[in-house]
């Protein structure tokens, strides 16, 4: 919410710039003063404002990139927000504003983040139920070729009884469509084989 138009009377700018040429920081002479900080730099530019009575302060050691800590993105959104809050309640809606982009973008990379964590997660899943099913099929296909081979052992052998036709059956079925029949249907074609007996 913005604040309603201030007008403020000459002897109050005078009183302010005075308090600015003094030493006192923007931000103290607006509050101080109770006038806007865009309206006090907006004068302070026009009208030449300019602290040269003032020393240079001394230069600030600012620590290199890698002496920072480490702050995550949960962390950086929830110091932005209540940064945000704090510039809001002073009236400092530009500064709040740029307070707020900050906290969105963390909030946007923490969405991003959980979006590919969950792909990762899912083309992991999706692998391993590829890599199963795999296994499943050469173990089928295994068994299969161990049953051939042990029916034909027996035929070879000599052994003729009805039982071990009956096993070749199983390993060949008659209809050649037998893996494309419903289970219904592959039920019925057994019931009726055991009734009519081996060919």
């Amino acid at each position: 919410m913005s604040q309603p138009y201030r007008k403020r009377s000459p002897e109050t700018w005078t009183a302010a710039r005075d308090a600015y040429l003094a030493g006192c920081t923007a931000e103290e002479v607006c509050a101080r003063f109770d006038v806007g900080e865009s309206a006090f730099h907006k004068r302070a530019r026009a009208e030449g404002w300019r602290r040269v009575d003032q020393e240079d302060p001394a230069p600030e050691d600012i620590p290199a990139d890698e002496d920072l800590p480490d702050i995550d993105d949960e962390a950086l959104a929830a110091f932005a927000f209540r940064r945000m809050s704090v510039e809001a309640r002073r009236g400092r809606l530009n500064r709040a504003l740029a307070w707020g982009r900050l906290r969105d973008m963390a909030l946007r990379q923490i969405a991003d983040r959980a979006r590919l964590e969950a792909r990762i997660a899912h083309a992991a899943s999706r692998q391993s139920i590829d890599k199963l099913s795999e296994i499943n099929a050469t173990a089928r296909a295994i068994v299969h070729s161990a049953r051939v081979v042990g029916a034909i052992g027996d035929l070879d052998a000599g052994a003729s009884s009805p039982r071990k036709v009956q096993k070749v059956q199983e390993v060949h079925p008659v209809s050649p469509q037998g893996s494309n029949l419903s289970r219904a249907e592959r039920r019925r074609q057994a019931a009726r084989a055991r009734k009519t007996g081996p060919p």
